[in-house]
């Protein structure tokens, strides 16, 4: 007798382990009780959780500086600069200058930001006089990485895409699945374009350095309005690399679904008596 209610003792535990399992199971379908069809549901974005980078210790800022001197030598205080600039591995992105005897101007720095402050302070000393500083910071964390993670989902739909489209036989799907990785591509292009944008202006932080001789007519508002404009535009480049880049990479997509079209029309018209 006792014997016997071990026995069920036993079977009872097995059967509880086996109904455990088969729910766990069962989780991972979807609401309906079955797999998602990914060419049936259209778009497989909903079905990719979006990665969470966890934040570094370290904020990811934009810096930027404006800085007005006056000079001794407006020629060899540029010179200078420039020197400075290329044994740090920056660059000049704009320079304007006016004046014959007394010369005044402006340029637009760009230096790596482990040595933003440094060259600030280098810059100062070349000065006779310092009118202006002002520096500021944009704290572009958050955006960084929100953009990062959503950048490594779209690759990750791209992927899923992919091994579906080597599943699709009939002419509807794999026009679908094609138009449905262009949308993908398309999207991944921005996010990356941006992304490349946002690595730029961390990585090398911008001075607008002006600059004047005594007695020389100091940088007024046109110029600094000049100056903003040919900003917006170097900021404009990177866009417009991003859109080039994404209509060379949309020529083979473009063709392929042309192809198709034609086929598919082709195979209607030999369909009908």
């Amino acid at each position: 007798m006792k014997l016997t209610i071990v026995k069920r003792c036993v079977w009872a535990s097995i059967v509880l382990l086996l109904g455990c399992g088969a729910s766990e199971k069962k989780s991972e379908m979807t609401p309906s009780g079955s797999a998602a069809s990914p060419i049936l549901a259209g778009r497989v974005a909903d079905q990719i959780p979006l990665k969470k980078d966890e934040f570094k210790n370290q904020r990811l800022l934009i810096k930027n500086a404006n800085l007005s001197i006056e000079v001794e030598n407006y020629d060899s205080t540029c010179a200078n600069v420039k020197r400075l600039l290329d044994g740090i591995g920056g660059y000049v992105a704009i320079t304007n200058t006016r004046g014959d005897h007394s010369k005044s101007g402006s340029m637009e720095l760009r230096v790596p930001q482990s040595v933003f402050e440094n060259v600030i302070s280098n810059i100062k000393k070349m000065a006779k006089y310092v009118e202006n500083e002002n520096i500021s910071s944009e704290d572009v964390t958050e955006e960084y990485y929100d953009n990062n993670a959503r950048l490594e989902n779209k690759k990750a739909e791209e992927l899923q895409i992919r091994e579906i489209y080597k599943k699709a036989y009939s002419v509807d799907d794999i026009l679908r699945v094609q138009a449905e990785l262009f949308r993908v591509r398309e999207e991944i292009e921005r996010l990356q374009g941006h992304q490349n944008l946002l690595t730029h202006r961390i990585e090398m932080s911008r001075i607008s350095l002006q600059l004047y001789e005594k007695g020389a007519s100091k940088p007024g508002f046109w110029l600094s309005l000049g100056e903003a404009f040919v900003t917006g535009f170097d900021q404009l480049q990177f866009v417009l690399s991003a859109l080039i880049v994404l209509a060379i990479a949309g020529i083979p997509v473009f063709v392929i679904l042309y192809l198709m079209i034609r086929i598919w029309k082709k195979r209607r018209k030999e369909i009908k008596p």
